[in-house]
């Protein structure tokens, strides 16, 4: 698959470089390929989307499903506290695209929800209406800010036509970093069943620039189970990776051992019977 898609990307970029993007009424046979082939991966991508969520409707339809994730969320809740889970108040930012424990009834604790890159609530009701995009896929924008023609299959320019996520209550007028706006502080950070991929890491950057991870008191914590132990080489990795954009360059290269030193970097494991 991967090599694959390494030369569906090898073709896009051949095109970008062999074409003049600005002119629209170009009647050169590479150009007008070049925009057939876009659309055509675009609408591909599309049917892979749609499939896959249908996937996961039905995964979602396991009796234990729900169980299993509300356990996995208090636990991560707990851990690491003294707070009551009923006392406290947290957001989830959630790279997966289903949503149990927004379902009824919703655990209180949960301040905000959000799903980065979409969710499959409504999609029968939207589908049969036209609606094309439900949950996205696509690469880490940070590269090809500058490639027209490959701009388009990043996360950026996916989320930014991905329609707004339907959230019922109060919860529909929040956002992630409400606390921060009110005056307080984000305790802690906890990562669950994330591969820490650098397809991902725009999101990691702008997180940890607003918690402001080298010079705050904000925690992390990366939680894994028996089975599949948090990735160490991913977190070192991670936590390297955007060392390398602070200011000035000797704190990004330290940024590993003060986290440590302030002991505001764990890895905790989960109990297999919780996420059974």
């Amino acid at each position: 698959m991967s090599i694959r898609v390494t030369s569906i990307f090898s073709v896009l970029n051949y095109f970008n470089t062999s074409a003049d993007l600005d002119d629209e009424g170009s009647e050169d046979p590479v150009e007008i390929l070049r925009v057939k082939l876009l659309d055509f991966f675009a609408k591909e991508l599309h049917v892979i989307e749609d499939a896959f969520t249908r996937y996961l409707i039905r995964v979602q339809g396991n009796p234990s499903y729900d169980s299993s994730s509300r356990n996995i969320y208090k636990a991560m809740a707990e851990t690491g506290t003294d707070i009551p889970l009923d006392e406290q108040s947290n957001v989830i930012l959630s790279f997966n695209y289903t949503t149990p424990l927004l379902q009824s009834p919703r655990e209180e604790s949960i301040y905000y929800h959000r799903n980065v890159h979409g969710d499959v609530d409504r999609f029968s009701d939207e589908s049969h209406g036209g609606y094309d995009y439900h949950v996205i896929f696509g690469i880490d924008g940070q590269a090809h800010m500058d490639e027209p023609g490959v701009y388009q299959f990043t996360k950026t320019a996916r989320v930014l036509k991905l329609r707004r996520q339907y959230l019922t209550g109060e919860m529909a007028g929040r956002s992630i970093f409400d606390a921060q706006s009110n005056g307080s502080d984000i305790a802690e950070v906890k990562f669950f069943g994330h591969s820490l991929g650098e397809a991902d890491y725009s999101y990691f950057q702008s997180l940890f620039d607003q918690i402001d991870l080298y010079g705050g008191e904000t925690k992390l914590t990366f939680f894994g189970t028996l089975s599949y132990p948090a990735n160490y080489d991913a977190i070192i990795r991670l936590m390297t990776e955007y060392g390398k954009t602070i200011v000035p360059e000797a704190h990004g290269r330290n940024l590993l051992h003060k986290l440590l030193l302030e002991d505001r970097l764990k890895i905790a494991t989960f109990d297999t019977k919780i996420v059974a």
